[in-house]
């Protein structure tokens, strides 16, 4: 299993900003961010949990740096 570095928290944010941005499309700017309904975001965050690259991470280090989370509209893809 691989461990998480010390700087647990960076690397993991790192990793979670570059698995939102992994297959996604041109960044659109617009004057009103789109609703994010926040069912969809943790919906999505359960469904990164059981990826790749967040399978070494345990589910205790997940939660701590995932729960509570929610989706920032001015930050978005499509």
């Amino acid at each position: 299993m691989t461990a998480i570095p010390s700087s647990g928290i960076s690397g993991l944010s790192g990793l979670l900003v570059a698995a939102a941005l992994l297959g996604a499309g041109a960044a659109r700017a617009q004057d009103t961010p789109p609703a994010i309904d926040p069912a969809d975001f943790s919906r999505c965050l359960g469904q990164l949990k059981g990826t790749p690259a967040f399978r070494p991470i345990s589910a205790a280090t997940y939660a701590r740096h995932t729960d509570g989370l929610a989706a920032d509209p001015r930050c978005w893809c499509c």
